[in-house]
């Protein structure tokens, strides 16, 4: 593994909880964020990696594509954990909460990308 992934892997799963914490305007929801988001990274994010580079599979659009997928496996997950309370939830509330784990997921795998694979001119 090259240096500039190591570094992406560390620093990515940091955007999600930016982008919780603008979500919900606080810094408590950026720290709960940035926890689960390097959690979530281990669980689904290192073998979703693992899959990518065994493929040779490099193109932002498949950074995306896991991104998505491992933003809904996110949101499938907290389900199962959580559940919903006695259809306390809409369908509406329910697809805006996976559409919001799929972006950041979304964010997360593209930050990696940008990181990991984007060529920077040494000359700037």
């Amino acid at each position: 593994m090259k240096k500039k992934e190591v570094i992406a892997i560390c620093i990515a799963p940091v955007a999600s909880g930016f982008l919780q914490g603008l979500v919900m305007g606080n810094l408590a929801a950026f720290i709960f964020a940035v926890i689960f988001s390097y959690i979530f990274s281990v669980i689904i994010g290192f073998p979703a990696l693992y899959i990518l580079n065994r493929n040779r599979l490099e193109k932002f659009w498949h950074y995306i594509f896991a991104g998505i997928l491992g933003g809904l496996c996110v949101g499938i997950v907290i389900a199962i954990l959580v559940g919903f309370e006695n259809g306390y939830y809409s369908f509406a509330s329910i697809f805006m909460d996976f559409l919001l784990l799929s972006f950041h997921g979304v964010l997360v795998s593209s930050i990696y990308w940008l990181i990991a694979f984007l060529k920077v001119s040494e000359n700037v």
